[in-house]
C-alpha cells in the first residue's frame, strides 16, 4: 500500500561500499555526493561532463518524486560501457543512482540479432530451401521463397508424401521422418507444373526434453540439371563405346564383300535389336545387301527413305527403325533395325546411335562400290567392255569345271574381227 506521508531514508555509507555494482548519490545540482568503488569510472566519466544523461535522469526524478530508469554509455579503455541506470529520488534533495553493466548482454544480443538476420538473409537468397516438419509430419516452415514452383504458403501444411515420387529401391520419406541425422539423401519430388525434381535432402531430427522425436528439420538442394547432365553424359559415353565397337568390326573385315553382313550383324547387337538390313541404292531403288536376324518387308519404311533421314514404324507388327547412309551427301543406301512387338520403342538413345552408325555404312557402301569398280576395271577392256585376257582364261577355266562336274555339254564359239 502507498502511503501519501512522505518519509526521510537514510542510506547508511557502509551499505553504499558494499553494494556489488556502481551506485552514487547525487544532489540536484548534479554533484556526487557518494560513490562506492564500482562507481569510480561513472564519477569519473561524469567529471568529464562525457555522460550528462545522469543528471537529466536525476533532475527528472527529483522533479517528478518518481524513479526513473535510462541507459548510458560511458566510456571506457576497451571500449564503450553500457549501463542500465535506476534513479530513485529522497525528500532530501539528493537521489540514489544504481547502475548495472549491460555491455556483455548487449553486444550478445546485437551478435545474436547480426547472426539470426545473416542466416535469414543466406535461407532467403540461396537457391536451397530449407524446412521443418512439425508433429504430425507435416511443413510448419518453408524457406520464404518457396520450392519446386510451390509457394511457402502452399507448402505449410501439406506432407512430403504429397510431393514424393516413389523410385524403385528408394524410401523418399526416409530423410522427412528419420530418427537419426541424414545428409545428401536423394529424393525424387513432383514440381508445381508437374515435371519431377532429384533433390539432395540434408536433415536432422528435433528431440524434445525426454529425448523423443518431435520433427525434422533440414535443407533440399535441387540437383536435377547435374543428374541430366549425367545421365546424358552417361548415354553419350555408352553410345561411343557402342559405335567403337562396331567399326572396329568393321575394320577388322578383311574381304569388303563381308563388310557389310559383319555390321550388319555387330549394329543389332549393339543396338538390341531382333534383327537388320542393310541396303544398297542402284539408281532409284535400294538393293538388300546383308541381313541378319529375324526381319520383316521393308518396302513400306523404303518409300519413306528420301523423306527423312531417320524414320520409323510398324510393319506386320513389329516396330522399325531406319536411317539412310550417305557419302558426300549423295545417298548410296540405308540401313533399317527390327524389334520383336513385345520389345521396348525405340528411345532417342538409339535414334542418335543409328544416325552415328549410318554415317560408318555409308562409308562401307562407298568402300565396296568402289571395289566392285576397281575389280571391274581389272578384268574388262575399257573400250569393249568385254572381258580381257586374263579374265577370259579364268572364266573359260571355271566354266570347264562346272560342265565336267555337272557332266553337261557345251560349245566354244570364237569370233576373230579383223583390223579390230
Amino acid at each position: 500500500m502507498t502511503k501519501n506521508k512522505a518519509a526521510s531514508v537514510t542510506l547508511d555509507s557502509t551499505a553504499l561500499a558494499t553494494f556489488p555494482k556502481p551506485a552514487m548519490v547525487i544532489d540536484s545540482t548534479g554533484r556526487v555526493v557518494a560513490a562506492n568503488e564500482a562507481a569510480g569510472g561513472i564519477c569519473e566519466a561524469m567529471d568529464q561532463g562525457q555522460i550528462p544523461g545522469i543528471n537529466a535522469a536525476v533532475g527528472r526524478a527529483l522533479a517528478s518524486r518518481r524513479s526513473q530508469s535510462d541507459v548510458i554509455m560511458v566510456p571506457g579503455t576497451l571500449g564503450p560501457m553500457l549501463y542500465d541506470v535506476n534513479v530513485l529520488p529522497n525528500t532530501d534533495g539528493c537521489a540514489l543512482v544504481l547502475a548495472k553493466d549491460v555491455t556483455l548482454e548487449s553486444n550478445l544480443r546485437a551478435t545474436l540479432v547480426e547472426s539470426r538476420q545473416r542466416y535469414k538473409d543466406l535461407v532467403e537468397i540461396s537457391t536451397d530451401f530449407a524446412w521443418e516438419l512439425g508433429d504430425d509430419g507435416s511443413f510448419v516452415f518453408v524457406s520464404p521463397r518457396g520450392a519446386l514452383g510451390h509457394s511457402a504458403d502452399h507448402l505449410v501444411g501439406r506432407k512430403p508424401a504429397d510431393f514424393i515420387t516413389e523410385q524403385a529401391g528408394d524410401d523418399g520419406l526416409l530423410p522427412f521422418v528419420s530418427e537419426m541425422p541424414v545428409e545428401e539423401a536423394e529424393v525424387w519430388m513432383r514440381r508445381a507444373d508437374g515435371t519431377v525434381a532429384c533433390l539432395l535432402v540434408s536433415s536432422s531430427p528435433l528431440l524434445d526434453a525426454d529425448g523423443r522425436c518431435r520433427g525434422s528439420r533440414g535443407v533440399c538442394r535441387d540437383v536435377t540439371k547435374e543428374r541430366e547432365r549425367d545421365a546424358a553424359l552417361a548415354r553419350a559415353n555408352n553410345r561411343e563405346r557402342l559405335l567403337n565397337y562396331i567399326v572396329r568390326t568393321i575394320r577388322d573385315v578383311v574381304d569388303p564383300t563381308d563388310i557389310l553382313g559383319i555390321a550388319a550383324k555387330a549394329t543389332a547387337r549393339a543396338l538390341g535389336a531382333a534383327g537388320c538390313q542393310i541396303f544398297r541404292h542402284d539408281a532409284s531403288q535400294f538393293i538388300p545387301a546383308a541381313t541378319f536376324g529375324k526381319v520383316s518387308v521393308a518396302q513400306s519404311l523404303l518409300r519413306q527413305m528420301p523423306d527423312a533421314e531417320i524414320f520409323e514404324g510398324v510393319v506386320d507388327g513389329r516396330p522399325a527403325l531406319g536411317s539412310i547412309t550417305r557419302h558426300h551427301h549423295d545417298v548410296n543406301g540405308s540401313i533399317v533395325l527390327w524389334r520383336e512387338a513385345e520389345d521396348l520403342p525405340w528411345g532417342e538413345d538409339e535414334r542418335a546411335m543409328l544416325d552415328d552408325v549410318a554415317n560408318q555404312i555409308g562409308i562401307a557402301n562407298e568402300q565396296i562400290a568402289n571395289h566392285e569398280r576397281i575389280l571391274l576395271l581389272s578384268r574388262t577392256d575399257a573400250l569393249t567392255g568385254l572381258f580381257n585376257r586374263r579374265a577370259f582364261f579364268e572364266e573359260l577355266a571355271r566354266r570347264f569345271s562346272r560342265l565336267a562336274r555337272d557332266r553337261r555339254p557345251a560349245a566354244l564359239i570364237y569370233v576373230d574381227l579383223d583390223n579390230f
